[in-house]
């Protein structure tokens, strides 16, 4: 069994977003560990790891990117 580690940066949660919607956010989170650049990436990753278990977890995501992206 191996170990899996996923890099995430701005410039890949924002394309991401831009074209798949929160979708394609919640599809970055299947790693065993997550690495992410300062900024919109590491307060996502921050936040999903976070709050897992919250009901609205993604909804509040969602708001995050349209703030940073406006």
């Amino acid at each position: 069994m191996g170990f899996h580690k996923r890099w995430i940066d701005n410039k890949q949660i924002i394309s991401l977003y831009h074209t798949r919607g929160i979708e394609g956010i919640k599809e970055l989170f299947t790693a065993d560990a997550f690495v992410s650049e300062d900024g919109l990436a590491s307060s996502v990753v921050d936040k999903v790891l976070n709050n897992k278990h919250t009901p609205k977890l993604w909804i509040s995501v969602a708001e995050m990117m349209e703030k940073y992206i406006k």
